[in-house]
C-alpha cells in the first residue's frame, strides 16, 4: 500500500487541490494514485478523505470534464470508495452522481463505457 501511504502523507487537502488543476494530466496522475490507494485502502484513508470536506464535491466536478480518461477514472474512484465505505456512494448521491451517470450512458468513448459498466456492476452487487 505504498499509494496509500503517500496520500495519506501528503493529506486530502493536497489531493483536492490537484484534483482541481487546471492540466488533465496532473489530474490524471493523481486519480491513478487515488485508485491504486484505494484497491486495499486502510482504514485511516477513509477517514482522511471522508473528513475532508472539499474531498468528494472536487471529485464529482471531474465528471464534467472533458477528457473521457478523467471522467472514467472518476469512476473507477468512487467504485473503489463505494465498496470500500458504502457512505460514499450515498455522499455522491447527494452531489447529483445519478443525473451524472444518466448524461455519462450516452458518452460512446471505449474506456469511459467500460469505466461505466464496471460502476454499474459493482452497485448492482
Amino acid at each position: 500500500p505504498l499509494a496509500a501511504q503517500v496520500v495519506e502523507r501528503h493529506g486530502a487537502a493536497q489531493l483536492s487541490d490537484r484534483l482541481g488543476d487546471e492540466n488533465a494530466r496532473v489530474q490524471q496522475g493523481f486519480l491513478s494514485l487515488l485508485n491504486l490507494a484505494l484497491l486495499e485502502p486502510p482504514p485511516r484513508l477513509l477517514k482522511l478523505l471522508a473528513d475532508h470536506q472539499p474531498f468528494l464535491p472536487a471529485l464529482m466536478r471531474l465528471l464534467e470534464h472533458a477528457t473521457a480518461a478523467v471522467r472514467g477514472k472518476v469512476l473507477v474512484s468512487l467504485r473503489l470508495l463505494s465498496t470500500a465505505d458504502p457512505t460514499f456512494l450515498s455522499a455522491a448521491a447527494d452531489l447529483r452522481l445519478f443525473p451524472a451517470l444518466d448524461r455519462l450512458s450516452r458518452d460512446k468513448d471505449p474506456y469511459l463505457v467500460t469505466c461505466l459498466q464496471s460502476f454499474l456492476h459493482a452497485l448492482s452487487e
